[in-house]
């Protein structure tokens, strides 16, 4: 049984490197050619969260934009349904091909490319105030201090075409924040952070 599945295992492999190997150059990026612009969502602290726009220039160079946020007012008494009643981000990404394929088949199309991304993020928490026995309340909430997010980053995407329209973008970054939070005194440096950043999106090509 185990033979079988490691036999079919290396059918498919040697299958997806043959259509890679023997794909016809003319109908490579294709896709991207024909349809250089996309629609949709985005998810990442670098690249922003919301509505994206994204486009391919010479299927080469790509740009895009995403941004996003909510406001809720805060209810002195039921809070807000966030831990933040407020809360945006606008992200700008450069991004360069490094290789791309429609490998040959008509429904299936994908690239590999780095980007570079700049990301400005802002929110406003809510502040829960615990009463206790001396107090005529129990809990109240207040609108807590703006505090602004400035990221930059680097990193690589991998980009799945289904169907010539459906794009899902997969990417990877390493990013530094700077957070605008209140610190004590020589303490600066816990506004700052670098960490890796996974993203993910959704979008239609057009």
């Amino acid at each position: 049984m185990k033979k079988s599945k490691v036999l079919i295992l290396c059918a498919i492999l040697l299958l997806v490197f043959s259509q890679l190997a023997f794909s016809d150059e003319s109908e490579e990026k294709a896709t991207f050619k024909a349809l250089p612009g996309s629609l949709g969502v985005q998810a990442g602290n670098l690249s922003g969260y919301g509505l994206t726009y994204q486009r391919w220039f010479d299927n080469s160079f790509g740009i895009q934009i995403a941004g996003g946020g909510y406001y809720f007012p805060v209810d002195r008494e039921e809070g807000v349904p966030f831990d933040k009643c407020a809360d945006y981000s606008i992200g700008v990404e450069i991004q360069k091909v490094v290789f791309a394929s429609d490998f040959g088949h008509p429904l299936l199309a994908g690239q590999l490319y780095v980007a570079g991304g700049l990301v400005h993020r802002g929110y406003v928490n809510a502040i829960e105030h615990i009463g206790n026995e001396s107090d005529d309340y129990n809990t109240l909430y207040t609108q807590g201090p703006y505090v602004p997010i400035v990221g930059i980053g680097v990193g690589i995407g991998i980009e799945f075409v289904l169907f010539n329209h459906l794009s899902i973008p997969v990417e990877f970054h390493y990013a530094g924040f700077w957070e605008g939070k209140e610190v004590a005194e020589g303490e600066e440096a816990k506004q700052f952070n670098l960490s890796p950043t996974p993203q993910i999106g959704l979008r239609y090509r057009y």
